[in-house]
């Protein structure tokens, strides 16, 4: 499926999150681009052996730690998770061993 970078408002950032699992270790990457499309940091991490959502969980919270560091508190963040949207977004504690993340 194709895909396009929507266009962000002037000094907006976008946050592109992901996580995987490959022999059974958990890899992030992360993303952060400003609103002309120029590259403000991408970052890689082994997370050891976790579930394909705590990776993903692990991951985005990974990229928003680094986004904070770097003061960039506002910005579009987009996952390919819908489990990990969900949890995120629900008012009702999640399951446990997520709550903690």
């Amino acid at each position: 499926m194709p895909v396009t970078w929507l266009t962000l408002a002037v000094g907006c950032v976008k946050l592109n999150s992901d996580a995987t699992i490959c022999s059974r270790k958990a890899l992030g990457d992360g993303v952060l681009c400003n609103a002309t499309e120029e590259l403000i940091f991408i970052y890689y991490k082994q997370f050891g052996e976790l579930s394909v959502l705590m990776a993903q969980g692990k991951s985005l919270l990974y990229d928003l730690k680094l986004c904070t560091q770097l003061g960039y508190l506002e910005m579009e963040v987009e996952v390919d998770s819908w489990p990990l949207v969900h949890l995120i977004k629900m008012l009702a504690p999640s399951v446990w061993p997520f709550r903690n993340l």
